[in-house]
């Protein structure tokens, strides 16, 4: 695990973010466990908007590979920030009390979250998940790593990778 220096967070909101199938979900998933935080990734949302404009249920979508799913999953991601509301990701998870987000593909996503950090008090960490040993999967990921305040390397197991997220946090916090 790579950190780079961030200042003392006082009332934290996690990004995460990294290519597909790098772990973001299990960071995420670890983050809370440490911090008592929530969770939800980008995903869950666009699958839910599917859902309600379909008339069928999330699950029913959720059989699907989400590989198989991708392109349709980028276009309604595409729809919903260009013609809704450019906010629509970081927007809806804060609304839904989730202060840790997962796989914001787009620049103006990232710029977005800072923005509603910004305005509703929130100090931003974006950490980027790196797993060298993932199979590389078509994306339309712009944010860079550059753009992120620190970096995790799961390059191992999902308890060690616990195990840093967990040193991470109380680096961060001081605990």
């Amino acid at each position: 695990m790579s950190t780079i220096a961030i200042a003392f967070p006082e009332d934290p909101a996690f990004l995460i973010v990294g290519q597909p199938r790098h772990g973001k979900n299990t960071v995420a998933e670890c983050i809370a466990e440490h911090t008592g935080l929530t969770w939800m990734d980008s995903s869950t949302t666009i699958y839910r908007f599917v859902s309600n404009c379909l008339g069928i249920s999330e699950q029913a979508l959720r059989w699907i590979p989400k590989e198989r799913l991708r392109p349709i999953l980028i276009a309604v991601g595409d729809y919903l920030t260009n013609y809704v509301d450019e906010r629509y990701y970081p927007r809806t998870l804060f609304d839904l009390h989730h202060r840790i987000h997962v796989g914001l593909r787009r620049a103006s996503d990232l710029r977005a979250f800072r923005i509603e950090c910004a305005e509703r008090g929130f100090d931003p960490i974006v950490i980027w998940v790196n797993n060298p040993n993932a199979p590389e999967v078509l994306d339309n990921l712009e944010i860079e790593e550059e753009d992120t305040d620190l970096t995790i390397l799961n390059a191992v197991s999902v308890a060690d990778l616990s195990e840093d997220v967990q040193n991470l946090i109380k680096e961060l916090f001081g605990e």
